[in-house]
């Protein structure tokens, strides 16, 4: 309420505002609560834009209903996740989509350039300086569309264009040990929660691109190019994402 978030800013206890208003004469109330205060109006005008950005942040995470047969289906259509195999891989991380495709038609012509490209245009500095390399992992360490393609090549194979939170991926794989798949039962809760984690964040971008669109917000192409793109999640090596 009002109160409440008007005691948590004047550090007030919430029943010490409203005995002191009940203790006051009603016209004398009414005459308080409407003279004019700059500084009061400054903090009501906070307070109003605070608790609309609570309900709309609490609107956008809201988390969607996940049933066992969402989950199945997951794992049915997945057969390469969920197992003790472990991959050897690398990727080349770029930001636009065009220029992913550019890269894999050239690697499609030479995959022996793939270190050399990685070098030089990967996103992701840490394995860039290595050749595009993420060493030996297993499954759950990798964005979950970055897993999935992975985890379906064989060794020397590359992948298309996958695109994750971090932009556009580029992915070979280079050595590949295969282990026992685990049973649906041990992972039905993993998969629930990464499902529900993936459709909150779909609908928050897409929330945030509808108000974008509303509110005619222009973005600055120039600014964002000049932004580092953040390390581990693809390129590094203690990356959990709910799988």
């Amino acid at each position: 309420s009002i109160v409440v978030e008007l005691a948590r800013i004047t550090d007030t206890p919430t029943p010490t505002i409203d005995r002191f208003l009940e203790s006051i004469h009603p016209e004398d109330r009414a005459a308080l609560l409407d003279r004019g205060d700059d500084d009061i109006d400054r903090q009501v005008n906070e307070l109003r834009r605070r608790l609309v950005v609570q309900r709309v942040v609490r609107e956008f995470q809201k988390p969607p209903e996940i049933t066992d047969d969402d989950a199945k289906k997951y794992y049915d259509d997945n057969p390469n996740l969920y197992s003790t195999t472990q991959i050897r891989a690398s990727h080349i991380l770029v930001k636009d989509e065009a220029e992913a495709r550019a890269i894999l038609d050239q690697l499609k012509g030479d995959p022996s350039k793939f270190a050399e490209i990685a070098k030089e245009k990967s996103t992701d500095k840490t394995s860039g300086a290595k050749g595009g390399d993420l060493g030996m992992f297993a499954q759950g360490r990798m964005v979950p569309e970055f897993e999935r393609a992975a985890f379906a090549l064989k060794p020397g194979e590359l992948s298309d264009v996958v695109k994750t939170q971090y932009g556009y991926h580029i992915i070979m794989v280079t050595d590949r040990k295969e282990g026992e798949r685990r049973p649906f039962d041990q992972v039905k809760e993993q998969i629930k929660a990464m499902l529900r984690n993936k459709a909150i964040q779909e609908q928050q971008e897409k929330r945030y691109a509808d108000l974008k669109q509303r509110a005619n917000v222009r973005i600055d192409d120039m600014v964002l190019d000049k932004l580092e793109v953040p390390q581990g999640p693809t390129g590094a090596e203690h990356t959990l994402t709910g799988h």
